[in-house]
């Protein structure tokens, strides 16, 4: 290898460890509180709304357009989770309602949806949550203990069951 092609490697080398600290330090740690919002999509929603109604403002009708545009979307985006999670209704009932020691058992939950179209990624928790260990142990204070059930799709105007 020759000594140009060294000092090339040798200068790619630094330049991408420079790149590597510098877009992963917080320059401005002050402001964190401030620009926190916008690490949530709905924080750039709002913000190009902002935007686009100073444009309608100050520059052309046009931004009026864009920002009726994206309310509607904003309103959309946290509405229909609302009115999903509204049309549903569920019913958790035992398999056996008597047991003897060491039998074992499950639950049936029955999930109706009275939408057309499905409700994807609906979780369930807290209810399958174990009771918390006495002592509080060293081991177990990493654990989660909600007990938690996810439901990647509910079918719409539909009765389902599935087993916990």
């Amino acid at each position: 290898m020759t000594l140009a092609r060294m000092n090339v490697a040798r200068t790619a080398s630094w330049l991408g460890r420079w790149i590597a600290e510098n877009a992963s330090r917080d320059f401005c740690p002050w402001a964190n509180k401030y620009v926190y919002w916008l690490k949530e999509p709905i924080g750039w929603f709002v913000l190009a709304t902002l935007s686009s109604v100073l444009i309608g403002i100050f520059l052309s009708p046009l931004g009026w357009t864009l920002a009726a545009g994206l309310v509607a979307i904003i309103a959309l985006g946290l509405g229909f989770p609302l009115i999903a999670v509204a049309s549903l209704r569920c019913q958790l009932t035992p398999v056996n309602t008597e047991l003897s020691e060491g039998e074992g058992s499950y639950l049936t939950l029955l999930v109706s949806n009275r939408l057309p179209f499905p409700v994807m990624g609906l979780m369930i928790e807290g209810y399958l949550a174990a009771p918390p260990l006495p002592g509080g142990d060293e081991w177990d204070s990493g654990l989660d203990e909600r007990g938690e059930c996810g439901l990647a799709r509910v079918p719409g105007w539909s009765r389902a069951n599935y087993r916990l």
